[in-house]
């Protein structure tokens, strides 16, 4: 006997395994309304903060806005082409930038390296990882400095007065607390948070 075939949609269904149209036709309304329902409900979901773009307020530091801030800041002050020099408490400071490296760097004269003590240095080394924050003591051409060292695009005007007082301070406190902030640094071991004397004056 000769087997006889379906056609269902261009598919040839053998009797063994016989298929009602509108089984079919159920089966497929059925995952049509499951799949509305469910593409309806992602589409109300709330949108991640993740998908949204960041705003961020920081703008880019540049030669022409280090210098306005500088000017509007502090008076008295000498320029020269990515450079400036002045005096804060009779700390004299100078502020270096080389734009095409991206860096700026502050710094002030502290001490002749040839006055320097063995116990000094030391200390120096010991504050710079424990009371000189962001500042930092350094040696070049012979003298002991003060310094601060940062990208010139990311540094914002509040990191550039910050670093300001700081590098004052620790001009002003070497030989004592070597400290440029809050933080003090105790020769012997012992650290304490005090404001030194020496800062009380000391206002951008």
């Amino acid at each position: 006997m000769k087997q006889k075939f379906w056609t269902v949609r261009d598919t040839e269904v053998s009797p063994a395994c016989p298929i009602n149209v509108l089984t079919l036709l159920f089966g497929f309304a059925v995952a049509t309304a499951l799949t509305n329902c469910l593409n309806n409900s992602f589409l109300t979901l709330p949108v991640s903060a993740q998908s949204e773009p960041q705003e961020f307020s920081l703008e880019p530091m540049n030669i022409e806005r280090l210098d306005a801030i500088l000017q509007d800041t502090i008076s008295d002050i000498q320029t020269e082409p990515g450079q400036w020099r002045f005096s804060l408490n009779d700390i004299s400071i100078i502020v270096l930038v080389d734009a095409k490296a991206n860096r700026m760097r502050i710094f002030a004269p502290v001490v002749d390296v040839n006055e320097l003590t063995a116990e000094q240095v030391q200390n120096m080394l010991i504050a710079n990882f424990h009371t000189a924050l962001d500042a930092r003591y350094a040696v070049s051409n012979g003298f002991v400095v003060s310094t601060f060292v940062h990208p010139l695009d990311s540094l914002q005007e509040k990191d550039l007065l910050s670093a300001l007082n700081q590098v004052i301070s620790l001009a002003t406190t070497f030989g004592t607390t070597y400290s440029s902030g809050e933080l003090l640094f105790i020769p012997n071991g012992r650290r304490e948070r005090s404001v030194p004397s020496s800062q009380e004056n000391i206002s951008i």
